[in-house]
């Protein structure tokens, strides 16, 4: 995927699973936050709500890689 702004390189595609069993592709870019992607890998028309079972899933996801950071 080309990158949302001129001034910023391409954000990393991941994969999480929420609490249904439902499997999400997305991108997390550091400023605009995850981005959730179509099989193909381009933005998917439709962004999940703030209702969605994502949003639990990309909270642990989030987590983990804050604690991942903090190692000593």
């Amino acid at each position: 995927m080309k990158p949302i702004c001129s001034c910023c390189s391409p954000a990393l595609e991941h994969t999480i699973t929420d609490a249904r069993g439902r499997t999400w592709r997305f991108e997390q870019h550091r400023m605009f936050g995850p981005l959730i992607l179509r099989a193909d890998g381009e933005p998917a028309a439709r962004q999940p709500g703030s209702r969605s079972t994502f949003w639990a899933a990309w909270e642990q996801w989030r987590e983990q890689q804050e604690a991942s950071k903090c190692k000593p």
